[in-house]
Formats: structure tokens, sequence, C-alpha cells
């Protein structure tokens, strides 16, 4: 997979994240306890994320080749914050398990396999582009 093409899939899977809890943070409460500000933030971070990425794409895709080695430095850091999600949402979700349903912890298992493939075609796009 190309680097535009791992990007644009994590931007995809951010912004519709970033729709679907907008819409159902009040539904997602019920099965992962968080408060309704909390999961506003969640959305808009993610919507920004979704933003920031869709950026880089169309950078790397535009004919001004200059402008992509600041996309390739910065890929790096979506990359790490991706892993940070990884880390953070499955210590959370250990830390309170109790208080998640078991629906709650699928939910949180199914994004964080979406989310560590995505992790993977990028540091395989990122290669690939190195590699020229």
């Amino acid at each position: 997979m190309k680097l535009h093409q791992a990007l644009l899939a994590n931007a995809i899977f951010s912004g519709i994240s970033a729709v679907f809890i907008f819409l159902g943070h009040e539904s997602l409460a019920l099965e992962i306890p968080l408060p309704s500000l909390y999961w506003m933030i969640i959305a808009a971070g993610l919507g920004l994320f979704a933003g920031q990425l869709l950026l880089m794409v169309m950078v790397l895709i535009s004919p001004k080749a200059s402008k992509a080695k600041l996309v390739v430095k910065l890929t790096p850091s979506v990359i790490v914050n991706d892993v940070i999600w990884l880390v953070g949402s499955f210590a959370l979700a250990g830390i309170f398990a109790n208080q998640i349903s078991t629906l709650g912890l699928g939910i949180i298992t199914a994004v964080n396999i979406c989310v560590g493939s995505l992790v993977a075609v990028q540091v395989k796009g990122l290669k690939a582009y190195r590699a020229g």
C-alpha cells in the first residue's frame, strides 16, 4: 500500500469514527461510561485528526514534491499517535474493565484492531515511500 493510501485509510476511519461518536455518544456512554463532554472531545479530536490526514494526503498526491518531504517527516508522529491510542485505550480498559460492559470491551478491541492495522500499513507505506 502506498503512503497516501495508508494515510487516507486512517483519515476515513478517523472521520467515520468521529461521526459515529458524535451521533451515538449517549449510547456509547451506556457501554463505556464516559461523560458526554469527553465523548464530544474525542469526536472533535478524531475529526481534526482526520482533517490533518486528508491535508497530508492532498500534499502527497500534489505535483509539488518539495512539500511532500514535510508529510514524510510528519508521518512518524501519526504512527506514534496511533500507537499511543492503542496502548492508552487498552491500559484504561484494563484499569476500568469492571465499569465497561462486555460490548464496550468488544468495541474497544475492534477499534484497536483497526488502528493496529492502520499502524502496520502506514509503516509499510512510509518505508516504501522512503525507498522510492
